[in-house]
């Protein structure tokens, strides 16, 4: 492997940048994975997670993942449609607005399955975050012994709490958290805010 180092507002502006430009044209049968891994290349692979769930996990009736770029949401989608797997496809958007949705649908081509998709736990927008959320962060981890990326899976499971906590599931309810990484990011967001100490009373427990 060869590193190109590149300043932040060239990556801003990818592969538009005379910079990029010029490390591209140094590989003429280049492939270029998009950042997230956002192309019609990445669906077949996550399709395969719902055979995969279908032999390892039994009577789901929820499945929760991230959403960033929502390729993983829309395989996921086009998967659990293929084998009639009837369990509702959670997505938990990890940036602000509903547009993600959309992309979902138009990148699976699926508008009839049951289909949950909310930013409410975005917090206002990607990487964003409150005392409130650290702590809950915090106090998962200490029960669990998981640790969990602050910008994409932690606000699956913050969302996942705050709804149970509603009582949108039934006791009778099986939800599948599907973990897609991302754990690099937690060194730097710990960095930035440092450790926090869970303060949620004992008798509210984490999922």
């Amino acid at each position: 492997m060869k590193l190109h180092f590149v300043s932040r507002e060239a990556y801003r502006q990818k592969e538009m940048d005379s910079s990029i430009a010029d490390i591209i044209t140094q590989y003429p049968n280049y492939f270029l994975i998009p950042e997230g891994g956002s192309n019609i290349h990445a669906l077949p692979g996550v399709i395969e997670i719902a055979s995969e769930m279908e032999q390892q996990v039994a009577d789901v009736t929820h499945i929760a993942v991230a959403a960033g770029t929502g390729y993983t949401a829309a395989g996921l989608l086009m998967g659990l449609s293929r084998h009639h797997i009837t369990a509702q496809l959670m997505v938990f958007s990890a940036l602000k607005g509903d547009f993600l949705a959309a992309v979902i649908s138009d990148l699976s081509g699926i508008t009839n399955y049951n289909f949950y998709f909310t930013d409410e736990w975005s917090l206002g927008g990607y990487a964003k975050v409150n005392p409130t959320y650290l702590q809950f962060l915090a106090e998962f981890e200490s029960r669990t012994h998981l640790p969990v990326d602050p910008v994409y899976n932690g606000k699956v499971l913050y969302g996942l709490y705050n709804l149970g906590k509603r009582g949108y599931f039934k006791p009778t309810d099986k939800v599948l958290w599907i973990d897609t990484g991302g754990i690099q990011g937690k060194a730097g967001m710990e960095m930035r805010y440092g450790h926090q100490q869970a303060t949620m009373p004992e008798n509210q427990s984490s999922p």
